[in-house]
């Protein structure tokens, strides 16, 4: 999951280049201008909340920098690049707080690096993070005009000139500017719907506050990180016929990645061999609950060994009870403490308790995670998070040809789920694709079937199964009680945003 260190692009024509290649958004605004510049420059000032708050004749009589120092003072301020949904620390640039409160910051559009021997470019977008001195992170924030959300991604992809936020007035875990969504729009190669529908599922790009406080200045191969796996299994029976429903999701599990070089991957045999040697600690006063159990910072998650399996090139893995690790063929390892495989495995308190889970190994604290930014959740109890609905297109014999996917984001002013285009979203997602897995096989052949359709447009509505990797010949069916051909057990619609994957499952249940 690193992301390996890159150079920063120079070249506008580069620059240009990609905005053809990617394409634009659908905005007011001519997308033939948006890359007219290599770098942006972000600029603003600490307001109320934070140290040095100026803005009054008494100001300096009150807010001394004494005393700013026990009211909120800016121990960092750190811009940290998105790249393929993912925080890139290796090219986040610190932030110089001015003794007047004000700050800029000069942010590039795109990042360019070598990987395999080609020459690589993202355009990319930022987050800009606020850490206090005791501790407490808040993000800067531009607020929707009716101040039912906030954007966290800042659009510097699309930015078409600099950008003054105003005053950025501390709000728990954001500091929200006095500029607004409808004035961004003068910015920026967005609509403020466009802008408006980024910021409906940008909040789990707080999680990025994960990567900083456990891997900033750690080498890539030491890193450690976190991905909540969010499961939904849906109404199976009907999805010949018509679109799934929105938000039916069921639960969701803890793992944890470590690099080569890491804690995780160094200790791999011992996780295997010994009963409890991993354990994942709830905030205080928290519960969550799984199946008939309830863990808490008094009964913490904790992992369970098994015997060590060889796998096909060089991997290896243990189970026990409802723990997983799996050590890659480069060294590094996947622990899930939960597995998620069914009902049984998955957590289903809902929201995920806010604070720090803390990751011991042998009793040692090794990272401490705020789950909850892995899985936002709107006041009235939905997933603030691009939502799929799938009906499979049959033939006659009820072999599947392919899936149509709609997208649907929840708006919390109308209190329901609109059609969307998740390309609109595709600064933040990635890695979206759809599997149908056969578990049982056929009798004549008794083997497992796993059709993957992977790398898939984030534009994309229809997915013929045909053009998938591992599709058979003989095709595979929907509702299908025989024993001589491939039945879809599971139908399975995957994609990231931020540090969560999130897997949308309709399952087969002939009983």
């Amino acid at each position: 999951m690193a992301i390996p260190k890159r150079k920063l692009i120079l070249s506008g024509l580069t620059a240009l280049f990609l905005a053809t290649l990617v394409g634009c958004s659908n905005g007011d605004n001519s997308s033939d201008t948006n890359t007219s510049t290599d770098s942006i420059k972000v600029s603003g000032n600490l307001g109320e909340g934070y140290a040095f708050y100026r803005r009054h004749w008494y100001s300096s009589l009150f807010f001394t920098k004494a005393f700013a120092s026990e009211f909120g003072k800016i121990e960092k301020a750190l811009a940290i690049p998105i790249v393929d949904a993912s925080a890139d620390l290796d090219d986040a640039k610190e932030i110089t707080i001015n003794p007047d409160g004000s700050f800029s910051v000069s942010l590039e559009k795109s990042l360019e690096w070598e990987e395999d021997g080609e020459t690589m470019t993202k355009k990319i977008d930022w987050v800009i993070l606020f850490q206090k001195t005791d501790g407490s992170i808040s993000f800067l924030s531009i607020p929707k005009d009716d101040a039912t959300d906030t954007l966290i991604n800042l659009p510097i992809s699309q930015a078409l000139t600099d950008i003054n936020v105003g005053y950025v007035n501390n709000n728990k875990d954001e500091g929200e500017s006095t500029l607004h969504l409808s004035n961004l729009t003068k910015n920026v190669n967005y609509s403020l719907s466009e802008l408006n529908t980024i910021a409906s599922v940008d909040d789990i790009l707080k999680s990025v506050s994960n990567d900083y406080l456990n891997n900033y200045g750690k080498p890539n191969d030491e890193t450690l990180h976190e991905v909540v796996h969010v499961v939904t299994s849906g109404d199976y029976s009907t999805i010949g016929t018509q679109f799934t429903k929105a938000d039916q999701w069921e639960g969701y599990a803890f793992h944890f990645y470590g690099e080569k070089n890491s804690l995780l991957a160094q200790h791999f045999e011992d996780l295997c061999k010994t009963d409890g040697y991993l354990k994942l600690i709830p905030p205080a006063g928290a519960t969550l609950q799984v199946g008939d159990t309830t863990y808490s910072a008094d009964n913490p998650f904790t992992s369970e060994g098994g015997s060590i399996e060889s796998l096909e090139g060089g991997e290896e893995e243990c189970e026990g009870g409802i723990t997983y690790f799996r050590k890659e063929a480069d060294g590094s390892v996947m622990v899930n403490i939960i597995t998620g495989d069914n009902s049984s495995s998955l957590i289903t308190t809902k929201p995920i308790p806010p604070g720090f889970f803390q990751l011991q190994l042998n009793g040692n604290t090794i990272g401490k995670f705020a789950l909850s930014y892995n899985l936002p959740i709107s006041d009235d109890q939905h997933l603030k998070t691009p939502i799929p609905a799938i009906k499979l297109d049959l033939d006659e014999n009820n072999k599947i040809k392919g899936i149509y996917v709609q997208w649907y984001i929840y708006n919390p002013s109308t209190q329901s789920y609109e059609t969307t285009d998740l390309s609109k979203v595709n600064s933040i997602t990635d890695n979206y694709s759809i599997h149908l897995d056969d578990f049982d096989g056929t009798d004549e052949r008794n083997d497992q079937l796993e059709i993957r359709c992977d790398n898939i447009s984030l534009d994309t509505t229809y997915v013929p199964l045909s053009k998938c990797e591992f599709y058979p010949q003989t095709g595979i069916y929907y509702n299908y009680d025989g024993n001589d051909q491939y039945n879809a057990d599971d139908i399975n619609v995957v994609y990231n945003l931020g540090n969560t994957e999130f897997r949308y499952t309709y399952r087969y249940n002939s009983n």
